[in-house]
């Protein structure tokens, strides 16, 4: 359940909530708590995002198979418009993670995209990021950089 309300014609803010159960077969039930708080601030071409969001997830399909998951996560961002074909953009996050395995980690990250709009159908987008995981199973701490270049025709 959610509600989005306008303060004024720049300044959006959003509250949701939500509560999940779990009942795994042969194990307790245990529920709680998630939600999603943030604000919007936009400005002729530029928009600021700050959010907070906490919860659960459930994760079976990936290589560390680590299944039920507390976090808390804080997530900023500035988009700008410099000019009708040039956006550029920064992003960051920060996420503690507390799993069922005693494992908890901070996990954050930090974007950048510049994106031209070359031809009306034709977008070339450079993109750069880190992220890294600081756990405390020594083990499992790692620090991944990106740099993507994607160019996008939509016809």
């Amino acid at each position: 359940m959610g509600i989005d309300h306008a303060f004024s014609p720049t300044l959006i803010g959003r509250v949701q909530v939500g509560y999940f159960w779990l009942n795994p077969g042969g194990s307790p039930s245990t529920g709680g708590l998630s939600c999603d708080v943030g604000l919007t601030k936009s400005e002729a071409r530029t928009s600021y995002t700050l959010s907070f969001q906490g919860g659960y997830r459930e994760d079976y399909f990936n290589a560390q198979n680590l299944g039920f998951t507390k976090y808390y996560r804080a997530v900023a961002s500035i988009r700008h418009t410099l000019s009708q074909s040039v956006n550029l953009g920064i992003s960051g996050t920060i996420e503690r993670a507390e799993y069922a395995s005693d494992q908890k980690d901070w996990i954050y990250s930090a974007r950048g995209y510049a994106s031209f709009q070359l031809l009306r159908w034709l977008s070339l987008t450079l993109e750069a990021s880190h992220r890294g995981d600081d756990s405390n199973v020594d083990t499992l701490d790692y620090i991944e950089n990106r740099v993507l270049l994607r160019l996008s025709a939509t016809l």
